[in-house]
């Protein structure tokens, strides 16, 4: 289920990074109905991930695109796509493929995990 990752992360965006002013745009996007989209992803490798990744940047093309084809030049985002992605990993771990630990890649997030002890 992914309704709590993404409750979870609307609140820490109004909580957080609206509150203390993290991002001058995440008040207006937060206001604007369908602006900001939480995508919940699952993925358990970087090929998932990056996967995942690469279809919210299609959307977020997809919809300028069609802003272009419709001659939209005004400064308001369309009402098709969502005008900003979150991307959530909700699964805790990544797990290189044998093929990337034999190069000797570290795990996904290793340095995050590092950083933040």
């Amino acid at each position: 289920e992914t309704g709590h990752a993404e409750e979870m992360t609307i609140k820490w965006v109004d909580n957080w990074i609206i509150r203390e002013k993290l991002c001058p745009f995440a008040k207006p996007v937060r206001k604007r109905t369908k602006a900001l989209r939480v995508k919940v992803s699952k993925a358990n490798t970087m090929t998932e991930l990056m996967n995942d990744f690469t279809a919210e940047l299609d959307l977020l093309e997809a919809g300028l695109d069609l802003d272009q084809e419709n001659n939209q030049t005004s400064n308001l985002p369309s009402k098709h796509t969502p005008e900003t992605t979150l991307l959530v990993v909700d699964n805790g771990y990544f797990e290189y493929t044998r093929e990337e630990r034999t190069k000797g890649q570290k795990h996904f997030l290793s340095d995050f995990y590092e950083f933040h002890r």
